[in-house]
């Protein structure tokens, strides 16, 4: 839907909002749709219906604002998927951080009706505390962008991350002697932990542009499946583990209770989440996938986010591209391409740094020459090559971006030509030994960067 950094947290925060705001309804209908209804089937039935209902209309009423055609489809399999966690460090480290951190919110969530229940002996708060969780979630949902845009995501995350463990460790030490003091602190954790939690889900998305910049694989498919899954995960060993721990303490059902297992419930509720979300705060600093990487001097105060344009680190961060060449050298390749797939006027457009196209091709070849280079001086008898890398653009001269009018056409070949021109020739100066002209969608673009390079 959108390559901006801050537009991927918008449309993950207007997502998780509403689905909070559907929790807060059922957690609040729930016991008065049964008292109505004489029926805990009956009221699920009712659920049922409008889930699926809110299903398809979301399945036949989406359509992608913009889509991008500038990767191949491959066969997404087993090998893929070690391959995809293999060469992709920030989507391990946001997967396995989110993952200890829902476990986290598996066991709070379990363990909460037994707290509020036996510990305070006021089960007729239940939905209230459950009401007020949820919206302090909605609230976090409401200021993620804000403190996104102002501390960075990772900032954001680690702090939601910190305030959660705060306050679960503040109500360890206060024990369960006010429930009042345990749902305010709740409260405010509470806020900053959703605010959290979104963001680390909008860095998933982050974490599909850099595959794609790593491997020229958008695998975004398999990647929030992946996510998915985690979730059912964390879900699944939560709730085990919260039955195992239960039983070892001596719970039983609607008796009181022994005060070796209220101090038990009590550490599951606040001790074991402080320990667990701790943990994800040190994985997620490890994560070091920013917006600033990306900007770097040259583009520090610039008005458009730079997140997703790889391309613009031949010059804001030419260190990494040359280690990533040279990993491909010590690998055993013969060629390497410069980091310029994306580098022509059309798709930079997307960012707003259409002036830079001519210092990011030549800066690109630049650097894959200086490394190709060192690695034939270490060794005269295997020289290394290096390929001007010449994608697709984001653009297509065959066809319309809109089913509703296929007449349309959002570039012309003029335009195309023009613009690879300015690419080619950039990256001649650079000092590449051939063109790759790659993942061809249409063949009427293939041609003008064809006709681009025979000028």
């Amino acid at each position: 839907i959108t390559k901006s950094s801050t537009g991927k947290t918008k449309i993950v925060t207007s997502a998780r909002t509403i689905a909070y705001v559907g929790g807060f309804i059922i957690s609040t209908l729930t016991i008065p749709l049964v008292s109505l209804f004489g029926s805990w089937t009956k009221v699920a039935i009712i659920y049922v219906c409008f889930a699926t209902l809110f299903t398809w209309i979301t399945a036949f009423g989406i359509r992608e604002l913009k889509t991008s055609s500038t990767t191949k489809k491959e066969k997404q399999g087993f090998k893929q998927f070690i391959n995809l966690l293999k060469t992709n460090k920030p989507l391990r480290i946001v997967l396995l951080s989110m993952l200890v951190l829902e476990l986290s919110g598996s066991i709070k969530n379990t363990i909460a009706m037994y707290y509020i229940k036996y510990n305070f002996n006021a089960e007729i708060m239940i939905p209230v505390v459950t009401s007020i969780g949820l919206v302090a979630s909605i609230l976090g949902g409401l200021v993620s962008p804000f403190l996104s845009k102002k501390l960075g995501k990772r900032n954001t995350a680690l702090l939601g991350l910190l305030v959660s463990a705060t306050g679960s460790l503040l109500i360890f030490l206060l024990s369960y002697s006010s429930l009042y003091a345990m749902i305010g602190i709740n409260f405010i954790s509470g806020i900053f932990d959703g605010a959290g939690y979104i963001t680390l889900t909008s860095m998933v998305a982050d974490c599909v542009e850099y595959g794609e910049w790593q491997t020229g694989k958008r695998s975004e498919g398999m990647i929030f499946s992946l996510n998915i899954f985690k979730s059912k995960i964390s879900s699944a060993i939560g709730g085990s583990l919260c039955g195992y721990i239960l039983a070892y303490i001596g719970y039983k059902a609607n008796v009181t209770q022994s005060t070796f297992t209220l101090n038990g419930i009590h550490v599951i509720q606040t001790l074991i989440p402080c320990i667990i979300i701790f943990t994800s705060f040190l994985l997620l600093r490890r994560y070091n996938l920013t917006e600033k990487d990306f900007r770097g001097e040259l583009l520090k105060d610039f008005h458009k986010d730079q997140k997703g344009n790889n391309d613009i680190l031949s010059l804001t961060k030419p260190e990494v591209i040359k280690e990533i060449h040279k990993s491909f050298l010590k690998a055993g390749a013969d060629i390497i391409e410069t980091n310029s797939f994306n580098s022509t006027s059309i798709s930079q457009e997307d960012y707003g740094t259409e002036n830079l196209v001519y210092d990011l091709n030549y800066n690109a070849a630049k650097i894959a020459r200086e490394v190709a280079d060192e690695f034939t001086k270490n060794n005269p008898n295997r020289p290394r090559f290096v390929a001007g890398s010449i994608g697709p653009t984001n653009k297509t001269a065959s066809l319309s971006p809109h089913v509703e009018n296929p007449g349309y056409r959002n570039v012309t070949f003029d335009s195309l030509v023009n613009a690879y021109k300015e690419q080619i020739s950039a990256l001649i100066d650079g000092g590449v030994d051939c063109l790759l002209i790659e993942t061809v969608f249409d063949a009427l673009n293939c041609r003008a960067a064809i006709v681009a390079a025979n000028k």
